[in-house]
């Protein structure tokens, strides 16, 4: 997913259905999410 594709990802989708999406992914992919990056989201 290039720029452009996240931007309008996060203006179809709404920032905070994004985020949560993020941090499943982040999740998924390494185990957890940084305490951070769940604070921030």
């Amino acid at each position: 997913m290039d720029y452009e594709e996240k931007l309008a990802a996060i203006l179809e989708e709404g920032t905070d259905k994004t985020a949560s999406r993020w941090l499943s992914e982040i999740e998924g992919e390494f185990g957890r999410a940084p305490l951070i990056l769940k604070r921030m989201g």
